[in-house]
């Protein structure tokens, strides 16, 4: 989830100002697999956030570093 970096907001992926690009970034310099998780807190979240994934190519990132 995202957030403004004042409290934990648990606002949907790319809404806020966490650098999801960097951490993708760091994550394929890295050469590392990690598991992935998305903390929905609605369902409108969910597909809000599944939106600004997907508008970010983070999804085709991850299924490239597969």
């Amino acid at each position: 989830h995202d957030n403004f970096g004042k409290f934990d907001e648990h606002l949907p992926v790319g809404t806020a100002t966490f650098p999801f690009d960097q951490l993708f970034t760091a994550l394929e310099a890295l050469k590392v697999k990690p598991t992935i998780t998305m903390e929905a807190h609605s369902q409108e979240h969910l597909w809000q956030a599944m939106a600004n994934l997907q508008k970010m190519s983070l999804l085709d990132r991850l299924a490239a570093s597969s």
